[in-house]
């Protein structure tokens, strides 16, 4: 799966896909670093794959959009499909419109 090929990817050049964020904390003024690896790119697994965070939510994003413009009247729902808007914090992960596409 996409997921696990991420995770390859990861432990075989793991340089290449850590980023460093450094900053200084408001209230104190003390310095800190943070390394972010596998989360880059588990944090929108989420939409398209929720049971691997949660067996109550089992649903993908687009399945529930897919049900929900099903649930439209027919003459309605080709419309839905070519105005569907992304917007969000979550939407600007890399690629997600096309995962979301496909």
């Amino acid at each position: 799966s996409c997921l696990f090929q991420e995770f390859n990817k990861h432990d075989r050049e793991p340089s290449k896909y850590i980023k460093r964020l450094t900053g200084i904390k408001p209230k104190t003024g003390a310095p800190y670093t943070c390394d972010i690896g596998y989360e880059r790119f588990l944090g929108p697994e989420i939409f398209f794959h929720p049971e691997i965070y949660n067996n109550d939510f089992t649903t993908p994003l687009q399945d529930v959009i897919d049900k929900c413009i099903q649930s439209s009247p027919i003459d309605t729902r080709r419309a839905l499909y070519k105005n569907i808007v992304l917007s969000g914090g979550s939407t600007m992960f890399k690629d997600f419109h096309r995962r979301l596409q496909r």
